[in-house]
């Protein structure tokens, strides 16, 4: 399998080291074929969402997998980005992460990650319970608890 990942930072091997990581020893044991990273954050920074959405599309045409990490960063809405990785005409499997504590009626989860899950066909929490019901009703589904 070729993953491709949108890791949240600037730059994946520094600011997310034991995703990176591991996802590198799945190359070198020969579990995964490839690791693609994008560091979402950082390439938004120096040239914009919308450079960083065709990034991720080039990128994801030769990706079996691509994994949106802690997709709840301060970001406008990725709807359209997301709906070109889901359309790619070999339609790479989408998967999310959230990884930051979010509440029932404060430091909701936002409208980026509620988007990322329903597009996505697995979305892995650190949390269920009210966090999962908002991730159901904005549309996510297969929602899985990965403490």
């Amino acid at each position: 399998m070729k993953l491709l990942v949108l890791y949240q930072g600037r730059d994946p091997e520094k600011d997310q080291p034991g995703y990176y990581q591991g996802f590198q020893r799945l190359v070198a044991e020969g579990v995964l074929e490839s690791h693609a990273a994008i560091g979402y954050l950082g390439v938004a920074e120096a040239r914009g969402w919308d450079a960083l959405w065709k990034e991720a599309a080039q990128a994801a045409a030769e990706a079996d997998a691509v994994f949106l990490q802690f997709f709840h960063a301060p970001m406008p809405d990725p709807e359209n980005g997301i709906r070109v990785l889901r359309e790619l005409k070999h339609h790479p499997l989408i998967f999310s992460s959230l990884g930051d504590p979010f509440g029932r009626w404060e430091h909701r989860v936002p409208r980026s990650m509620r988007v990322a899950s329903a597009h996505s066909e697995v979305t892995f929490l650190t949390g269920m319970g009210y966090v999962a019901e908002q991730l159901a009703s904005a549309g996510g589904t297969n929602l899985v608890l990965m403490p």
